[in-house]
């Protein structure tokens, strides 16, 4: 059930549509906190896995954002990934959902890329 919601969400589902499917697919009811919990959770392991690999990127790359509420107040969690490996490219968390923050994802997604073919 974890791996389906991390394919429907990476696929691009919100997620909203991703505890929707889990409910059609599996018949069980799971709130969007604990699919929200999930995604943060494999996506770390994932991360730390990956961090170990080299790879080749296809250079197309899908901008995706995320309004989150964290503590009573709303933030935007924003993701680059490239669309023929899925790999995560860069991530981003701000309270605003302004073109300075997606300078900011685009930079540190730079920089992780530039960072990765040195190595």
């Amino acid at each position: 059930m974890v791996l389906t919601a991390l394919d429907l969400y990476f696929e691009g589902l919100s997620v909203r549509k991703v505890q929707r499917q889990i409910a059609k697919i599996f018949g069980v009811k799971v709130s969007q906190v604990a699919i929200w919990k999930w995604i943060m959770k494999y996506s770390k392991l994932v991360k730390e896995f990956v961090d170990t690999l080299k790879f080749e990127l296809s250079g197309n790359f899908h901008v995706d954002e995320t309004m989150i509420k964290c503590d009573g107040e709303y933030k935007w969690f924003w993701e680059i990934i490239d669309n023929e490996t899925k790999f995560l490219v860069g991530t981003h968390l701000s309270g605003e959902r302004t073109i300075e923050e997606v300078i900011k994802l685009f930079k540190q997604a730079k920089e992780s890329l530039l960072k990765d073919r040195k190595e």
